[in-house]
């Protein structure tokens, strides 16, 4: 079985650097800001304790951007 990890180490590869942003030019071709989209799916919610305040929750977070 091949995890989720490696899967995406290899698609990223040693080239990628987290720390740096996705490059990105305005139509002008200077440097402007990333667009970042993102959404939340919330999948379920269960165990919830209304004594203590706490529950379970399945969450999807999305994060998605456009290289120029």
């Amino acid at each position: 079985k091949v995890s989720a990890d490696f899967i995406v180490r290899r698609m990223l590869n040693n080239s990628y650097d987290v720390r740096m942003r996705p490059p990105s030019k305005d139509q002008k071709g200077n440097n402007a800001p990333v667009v970042v989209n993102a959404n939340i799916l919330i999948q379920s919610v269960s165990d919830i304790d209304f004594i203590s305040m706490q529950y379970d929750a399945k969450i999807t977070l999305r994060e998605y951007w456009k290289v120029s």
